[in-house]
């Protein structure tokens, strides 16, 4: 298992309870929204809200320092399948976000 090198910041189950809400209200909100991107990072901030309320109710600390790698480093520490599947999420919305930059980019500019 890699060993946690990101910043944490103490939480306790209040925390907890607290992203666990803004995990379901991302969510929620991209479940009803339209544009791709913003649907990914809505879902995208779902699963890190969920991982901060798991480390803060099982570790009594989160990741800090907004660096998502931090977070699955120590998502891992509770459970490396959560880990596996939080870093899943992640590459697959870093891809998205590259396939529409690519895209973006081939559109031709007005003259």
């Amino acid at each position: 298992m890699a060993r946690f090198k990101g910043s944490v910041k103490k939480c306790g189950l209040k925390e907890a309870k607290k992203r666990l809400v803004d995990a379901k209200e991302f969510l929620e909100a991209a479940e009803i929204l339209e544009s791709c991107d913003v649907v990914a990072t809505n879902a995208i901030h779902g699963a890190v809200a969920a991982a901060d309320a798991i480390t803060c109710f099982s570790l009594g600390e989160r990741s800090k320092d907004g660096n998502h790698q931090s977070s699955i480093l120590l998502l891992n520490k509770v459970d490396s399948k959560l880990g596996s599947l939080l870093k899943r999420a992640l590459d697959l919305k870093t891809k998205a976000a590259m396939k529409v930059q690519i895209f973006l980019l081939q559109i031709p500019k007005p003259v």
